[in-house]
């Protein structure tokens, strides 16, 4: 397991060989973690799912151990059945708080490639990553 220190980056070694094999553990480390984290997750929604069938053939809402109380509580979601209805409505009554303010960057991307510019309303930035692979 990679030792958990701050790092602070005037202290960083400047050999890049040293710095890309910290940069290589740090990452299995957290690959290692992410897929725990997957497994701990898988778990989780097992045991939630027992315990709402449970509760539901039980017609209870909520159950208190000495671990703990769960409860269960209904959650409503709205999806999108006519996209170009929902579109006539907002346009209609003015109602855009209904969209979130995010936009789909491949759609900007291909709108740009057509018309060179970006659609009004829409400022964009760049910034660099780093990628990495194992040898």
């Amino acid at each position: 397991m990679v030792k958990r220190v701050q790092v602070d980056a005037d202290s960083l070694p400047m050999n890049m060989n040293v710095l890309i094999t910290e940069l290589r553990k740090v990452k299995d480390e957290l690959d290692e973690l992410s897929k725990r984290k997957s497994e701990l997750n898988e778990t989780q929604d097992n045991i939630k799912g027992v315990l709402l069938d449970r509760m539901a053939e039980e017609n209870v809402d909520s159950i208190k151990t000495q671990h703990g109380t769960v409860y269960r509580t209904e959650k409503k979601f709205w999806q999108i059945k006519d996209f170009s209805a929902l579109c006539e409505y907002v346009k209609r009554t003015g109602h855009f708080e209904i969209f979130q303010k995010r936009v789909a960057p491949s759609a900007v991307d291909d709108i740009m490639a057509s018309e060179d510019e970006a659609p009004a309303g829409l400022d964009s930035y760049e910034k660099w990553e780093l990628g990495f692979r194992r040898k």
